[in-house]
């Protein structure tokens, strides 16, 4: 029968802790990247549709 050894168990645990916490960091990366280009998309499109109703308006003189 095999020994357990809790210094390979901590060390494991310790290493999939750190796994588990970069992932979080990556993934609160990529949620604030997603929200900072949501963010500017709409900006755009109401720059967009600001641009179009002002068109609209030049043509109807």
């Amino acid at each position: 029968m095999p020994r357990f050894k809790i210094g390979n168990l901590s060390k494991e645990r310790k290493r999939l802790k750190e796994k588990v916490v970069m992932e979080n960091h990556s993934l609160d990366a990529l949620h604030d990247e997603l929200s900072k280009l949501t963010t500017e998309k709409e900006k755009k499109r109401k720059e967009l549709c600001n641009m179009k109703a002002k068109h609209r308006r030049l043509d109807l003189k």
